[in-house]
């Protein structure tokens, strides 16, 4: 694993020729939060396993007076130097440096409490708004690119991710019927991966990552996998930057969910490098679940084990490190069985 800085288009863009490999994907996740405007995003756009040349789209938004939009969908629209689905598309501006999201069309305005409900099926309902948005994600940081980490794990075997920052306008409408227009401008993060996807044998998922004033970042990510009915280990790995150096670094324990209840509101976590100690203080600030097949189909609600394999809360954070405040995102995903 190491800071990748080189990009090329090839490397950014969707694949031309899709390999003849069952459950084959490629995946491409963006999210960001503005703690001042209270306007946040978690997107994901990637090839569906059961058809790869089909784009699965998802639009996450957290909206001021605690609104949430949801959109999710199937597509295959052209987009030059990116991907698309049915609405979302995502262009490269330059490779490893910038993005730009676009998404016009229906989506559905929703309650947390709604969307904390046990799915009844993978449907998902209206009603339906209007939303408009119109985002651009702009490197901060060098790539952490996972290299043959990932070989082992059901979710890719290439991978890397990137912190930055998300800017730009999203349009809908608020909880009184009224035309708003929101602008955001905060921290953000990035990925792409690559490879077979199929969590038949997931065990569970933790990614976190933030920044904060004066250059200094992180990133972690731990799975797990169930495999004969016992949870095993995965990936673990951790990284810290100092500006756009980044070392190697380690954690103590991550924030695991101990049941399908929404998670507390505060969480502690150390990661350690040669930089020194990085001894957090998390705080969540807005909450999105979903739930998820084995094919990473996903769905509202949190899954119980006849209606999906695992539950996923999609969390933006406050950090605090030595009076810093910074932000970023929390990640936590469980398998949905007894035994896990």
């Amino acid at each position: 694993m190491y800071a990748r800085t080189q990009f090329t288009a090839a490397d950014e863009q969707p694949v031309l020729d899709i390999p003849d490999i069952p459950s084959w994907s490629e995946n491409y996740c963006f999210d960001g939060y503005d703690p001042q405007a209270d306007v946040g995003c978690w997107l994901h756009l990637g090839r569906w396993p059961r058809n790869p040349v089909i784009w699965r789209e998802q639009v996450l938004l957290y909206l001021p007076d605690g609104q949430h939009y949801v959109v999710r969908g199937f597509g295959n629209h052209p987009v030059l130097d990116g991907a698309g689905g049915a609405l979302l598309r995502i262009t490269c501006v330059e490779p490893g440096k910038s993005w730009r999201i676009r998404f016009t069309g229906p989506a559905r305005r929703l309650t947390l409490d709604a969307l904390m409900r046990a799915p009844d099926s993978h449907l998902s309902d209206g009603p339906f708004q209007p939303l408009d948005m119109d985002l651009l994600f702009e490197a901060t940081r060098p790539a952490w690119d996972f290299g043959d980490a990932a070989k082992d794990e059901d979710w890719c075997t290439f991978h890397y991710e990137q912190h930055g920052r998300l800017s730009g306008t999203i349009s809908y409408i608020d909880g009184d019927d009224a035309a708003r227009t929101v602008a955001m401008n905060g921290n953000a993060y990035r990925d792409h991966s690559r490879g077979p996807r199929d969590l038949a044998g997931f065990g569970g998922f933790y990614w976190l990552h933030g920044q904060f004033p004066g250059g200094r970042a992180f990133s972690l990510v731990q799975s797990f996998k169930h495999v004969d009915g016992v949870r095993t280990p995965g990936i673990s790995r951790a990284v810290m930057f100092d500006g756009d150096r980044m070392v190697e670094a380690s954690f103590d324990a991550a924030p695991v969910l101990i049941g399908r209840d929404r998670p507390p509101e505060r969480f502690a976590i150390t990661i350690s490098s040669e930089l020194g100690e990085m001894a957090l203080q998390a705080r969540i600030l807005r909450t999105i679940p979903q739930s998820a097949d084995r094919y990473m189909d996903q769905f509202d609600g949190v899954a119980t084990p006849d209606t999906g394999v695992h539950y996923c809360f999609e969390e933006p954070t406050e950090f605090v490190w030595n009076g810093l405040v910074g932000h970023g995102h929390t990640e936590r995903a469980e398998r949905t069985v007894a035994d896990r």
